[in-house]
């Protein structure tokens, strides 16, 4: 992670934007968004208690964001 800094996060979240968009119109748009809240809260929190990132908190936001993605497909859908 020694590594990984802000301009990374940054191409990460902007390709996976653009992917979002692509494939799935302002749908992708508002799923994207919807994931980005929790992630950004769950970074500021684990840098904040535990002063940076490892690979396992890295993996635990991941399966945070696919969670509140999943939530919000199910709720676009119904």
């Amino acid at each position: 992670i020694k590594y990984a800094g802000t301009k990374e996060m940054l191409t990460g979240g902007v390709v996976t934007f653009a992917v979002s968009f692509l494939l799935l119109g302002v749908k992708g748009v508002i799923l994207f968004c919807t994931a980005l809240p929790p992630v950004l809260a769950l970074i500021w929190l684990i840098k904040r208690k535990l002063g940076g990132m490892t690979g396992d908190t890295i993996g635990a936001i991941n399966e945070c964001a696919e969670v509140a993605l999943l939530f919000s497909v199910a709720l676009y859908i119904r």
